[in-house]
Parts: structure tokens; C-alpha cells; sequence
């Protein structure tokens, strides 16, 4: 793929936003309209496995079934004619969550449980369906600046979501027993021991470790391996979120901890349960939610 080749003779490819293992994305317009997109494509080593490519085509079916405005609108979808599948979503002007704390280092409590809030709001009708994300984390979380209601938080990459059977019409989940999926330091400690049967409490942990890294500027654990890190997360405590900012509100630290309890049973139930026990420390006045990232420009 290359600047100006068009995509099913509707998708002039415009420049290349980033690329990882799996994939790249590319800002792309629509010849005959105009509109900027985002288009996702698999790698083409990694497009013919079946289950990889199952995945991918999840992220279409999870966001359209979930219908939320705190998720990535995806328009529509192909296939290359080498066999390459991809997506065309919404196109964002924004910064992810993971610049804004490599700049920041932290954020207010009240803007950064303001944030939370809206991942709860997006999250708890994907949960509602049977869709659970699995891969919640800074860098999978944009923040757009809107004219009218200041900033919006968008998720993306439900590409590696668990769906129940009835929305995909498949009989089996495509992760297999013993397969590890998600990013380690935000990762439920069941999605190292049964990945296969992790539910939506697996998110209200990401949740958590997000909070807790906005609040303080730390994550909860701390390892020199990946080994050791997994070891950490299924076996030890976290380190107080008032060990890492002295000082926080104890109430909050209460909630936050929760989230990330080592034992899902000792979580929140829901993302709306979260979202009640959160709802005291939220900031009060949308203006100081604006002023976490200012230089995101507006869209509609």
C-alpha cells in the first residue's frame, strides 16, 4: 500500500497513521464524498489465519452491535483482492490516553475519574451484549474535544473481543484454552490462568489499573520480566494507590483498589456499579475536563 492508491475505488489512502505486528492504519478520503477515514488492514502473513482474521472482523461486529458514541464507528468493510480484510472506521482528531500521560505524568483526580466515567458509560452496553474488550488500555483510548459537550472519550480495537455465540453465530469462542490475550500490565489476573472464560470483570480490572495510572502516574505493579510480571499480578497485592500519590482521597483510593482486586468476585459487578461508586470524585465543571489535553482540535 502506498500515499494515493485508492481502496475499492472509493478510498484514496491519504498517509500512514502507525502500523504494529498485527496490522497498520491509514488515514484514507472517500473519492466521491470527501470524508476522512481511518482504514485499518491486517498484515498479509497474518490476514490468511483464519482465527486472526475471525478477530478482526469481531471489531466490526462488536462496535455495530454495541451502538454507543463512546465507541469508534466503523462504516464498513473489505477485502483486498490479495485476500488482505479491512476496515474502515471513523476517522479521529485526537490523542490516545497513553500520550497524554507520557506528557502529563498524571491528571486531577476529578478530570481523571470524569475520563473513567465515560469509559464506564461506553463499556456497560458492550457488557450488557455479551461483548467484553479485553485489551482496555491507555493507548486503545482517544480523546476528541467537541464543540458541545468538551471532551469525548472514544475506545477502539474490539478486535480482540469475546462475543456470545447468539451475535456471531459461531458455536465456539475463537480463544483457545491456555491462549494469553491482551496487553500483561492491564490484564485481569484470570486472563493469565483461564483466558478462555474471562467476563466482563476482566474490564472493570483495566478500568482500575487505568485509574489508577491517571491518578498517580504509576501502575500497581512493577516488574523487570514478563514473567515477572504475571507472577506479580496473579499472586500479589498492588501497591496502594495512596503508597503512589499521598495524599488522594481515601473514598477514591477505596474504589480504585476494588476494581483491581485480585479476585474477580471482589470487583464492582458492573461498569455501572463502578460508575456510582466513581460519580462523587468526578470533577464538577465540564471546563476542567476540557483543559486535559487543549491541543485536540474540535470535531462535530
Amino acid at each position: 500500500m502506498k500515499v494515493g492508491e485508492v481502496i475499492d475505488s472509493k478510498y484514496e489512502l491519504v498517509r500512514l497513521i502507525g502500523q504494529g505486528g498485527m496490522g497498520s492504519v491509514w488515514e484514507g478520503r472517500h473519492v466521491q464524498i470527501g470524508r476522512r477515514a481511518a482504514l485499518k488492514f491486517l498484515h498479509p502473513q497474518v490476514a490468511h489465519n483464519a482465527e486472526i482474521a475471525s478477530r478482526f472482523l469481531r471489531e466490526a461486529q462488536a462496535a455495530a452491535a454495541i451502538g454507543s458514541d463512546h465507541i469508534v464507528d466503523i462504516y464498513d468493510v473489505g477485502q483486498l483482492p490479495n485476500g488482505v480484510p479491512y476496515l474502515v472506521m471513523e476517522y479521529l482528531d485526537g490523542e490516545d490516553l497513553a500520550s497524554v500521560l507520557k506528557r502529563g505524568g498524571r491528571l486531577e483526580p476529578g478530570r481523571a475519574v470524569e475520563l473513567i466515567l465515560q469509559l464506564c458509560e461506553a463499556l456497560e452496553p458492550a457488557h450488557e451484549r455479551g461483548i467484553v474488550h479485553r485489551d482496555l488500555k491507555p493507548a486503545n483510548l482517544v480523546l476528541v474535544q467537541r464543540e458541545k459537550t468538551g471532551l469525548w472519550l472514544k475506545v477502539l480495537d474490539f478486535g480482540i473481543a469475546k462475543v456470545q455465540a447468539e451475535l456471531s453465530g459461531q458455536s465456539r469462542s475463537l480463544t483457545k484454552t491456555g491462549t494469553t490475550i491482551g496487553t500483561p500490565i492491564y490484564m485481569a489476573p484470570e486472563q493469565f490462568q483461564r483466558a478462555k472464560t474471562v467476563d466482563h470483570r476482566a474490564d472493570i480490572y483495566s478500568a482500575g489499573v487505568i485509574l489508577y495510572q491517571l491518578l498517580s502516574g504509576c501502575l500497581p505493579f512493577e516488574a523487570d520480566t514478563y514473567e515477572e510480571l504475571i507472577v506479580a499480578v496473579v499472586t500479589e497485592e498492588p501497591t496502594p494507590l495512596r503508597d503512589a500519590r499521598p495524599g488522594i482521597d481515601a473514598g477514591l483510593e477505596s474504589v480504585v483498589m476494588r476494581s483491581i482486586a485480585r479476585d474477580a468476585k471482589a470487583r464492582f459487578e458492573s461498569m455501572g456499579e463502578l460508575a456510582k461508586a466513581l460519580q462523587p470524585f468526578a470533577a464538577q465543571e465540564v471546563e476542567s475536563i476540557q483543559r486535559v489535553a487543549p491541543a485536540i482540535p474540535a470535531t462535530r
